[in-house]
């Protein structure tokens, strides 16, 4: 159970060269100890954590640091910060999260074109973080017209999520990372899994 005066709201914070661990303090501790646990381990139990791994965090350098600081390296790091018997835990990643986006056309059907979209990361992504506009061939549009954003509303993990979107035959999709401040941490990978027999019979068609 949380305690009210107790440690909480543990999270990351991501700065340009370092992410900052920040928690609320329990009441009346002037000190607690983080446990880090290597690169790469997705799920670690809180008995993997040993006294040897740990660090002593004053409240003084808290204050003095901004929180409790790890310069980035590239992986998947387990956090528990211990405070007279309670812990807390948390995963933080450090470096560009790998999104594969997957792209098939399923089938064209007179003026359109039925696309199927298969997404998924290597690290848990929050939801609308990436979207999508159907953009003419050429990406040529009337001052007057804007192209309409859609949101992939649902988070993205490591099981494929998958979703199908129609274009017309004068349509292109564009999908990309909805925000700038949210594009250097995010890693885009395409890939176009239509068969090749496929896409010949769709130029065909076109």
């Amino acid at each position: 159970m949380l305690e009210v005066n107790g440690l909480r709201d543990l999270r990351c914070i991501y700065d340009n060269d370092c992410i900052r661990l920040v928690f609320q303090w329990r009441e009346g501790a002037e000190f607690v100890h983080v446990y880090r646990h290597g690169v790469g381990e997705e799920n670690t139990a809180q008995e993997d954590f040993f006294p040897e791994n740990a660090r002593l965090l004053t409240l003084q350098e808290y204050k003095r640091r901004g929180g409790f600081i790890i310069q980035k390296e590239h992986g998947i790091f387990n956090f528990i910060v211990e405070c007279q018997g309670q812990r807390e835990s948390i995963q933080c990643k450090t470096g560009e999260t790998l999104v594969q986006i997957h792209t098939r056309k399923k089938w064209q059907f007179g003026a359109f074109t039925r696309h199927e979209i298969t997404l998924f990361s290597d690290f848990p992504t929050p939801a609308n973080i990436l979207c999508y506009e159907k953009i003419p061939f050429g990406g040529l549009l009337k001052i007057s017209e804007k192209p309409i954003v859609y949101n992939f509303t649902e988070a993205l993990t490591s099981e494929p999520l998958t979703r199908h979107i129609l274009t017309n035959k004068f349509e292109r999709l564009n999908i990309y990372v909805k925000e700038e401040k949210n594009k250097n941490l995010y890693q885009v990978v395409f890939i176009d899994t239509t068969p090749r027999r496929q896409i010949w019979d769709f130029l065909r068609k076109k």
